[in-house]
């Protein structure tokens, strides 16, 4: 997908720079067996794979919770444990 949001960053002096994130749709099953459909935002250059693998212990995952046919979706930011992801499948 190439559509794209801006992420304001607050550094330590106050100032805030503005980074253009990649919106990849994908379904996360968990190992409790729960799924859900959402949004990772990545760095332009960025992978999924690459937010796997990262120093971070946890993820932000934008999950849909409802879908509206005639108006916009719903969508909820989860942080999601790495430890907990068994399957990611890109849409």
């Amino acid at each position: 997908m190439k559509n794209f949001r801006r992420n304001s960053t607050l550094l330590l002096n106050g100032a805030t720079t503005m980074t253009d994130k990649h919106k990849i749709k994908a379904n996360v099953t968990l190992s409790n067996g729960e799924n859900y459909w959402g949004y990772f935002y990545t760095d332009k250059e960025e992978r999924i794979q690459d937010l796997l693998n990262d120093a971070r212990t946890f993820i932000p995952f934008h999950r849909l919770v409802a879908e509206k046919s005639h108006r916009e979706d719903y969508y909820s930011m989860i942080m999601i444990h790495k430890d907990s992801v068994v399957m990611v499948e890109p849409k």
